[in-house]
């Protein structure tokens, strides 16, 4: 999906009324924060306010999510994120 076809899909698939999510995922050094960035920028010019979060913001330290004892996809799925602090701090408002 290119770029002005992805801004035009979230423009006209958006809920009209509250707050909606977009979620970007990919390996690292993808350009993700590149298209977020300008998505956002395009929302805006529609004049669709826009956030952007980025999850990285939310990983735990590495001694809370690493050899821990549990099998490896755990720490990396179940103990990535602080999740107590995201839905405190993003959802639940």
């Amino acid at each position: 999906m290119n770029l002005p076809i992805c801004i035009d899909f979230i423009i006209h698939n958006r809920p009209k009324t509250g707050r909606f999510i977009v979620g970007i995922d990919g390996m690292s050094r993808s350009g993700k924060s590149t298209l977020a960035e300008k998505i956002k920028y395009s929302l805006e010019e529609q004049s669709i306010p826009a956030i952007l979060l980025h999850i990285d913001d939310h990983i735990v330290k590495r001694e809370q999510r690493y050899e821990t004892g549990k099998p490896e996809w755990q720490e990396y799925y179940k103990f990535q994120w602080n999740v107590d602090k995201l839905v405190h701090s993003l959802f639940q408002p």
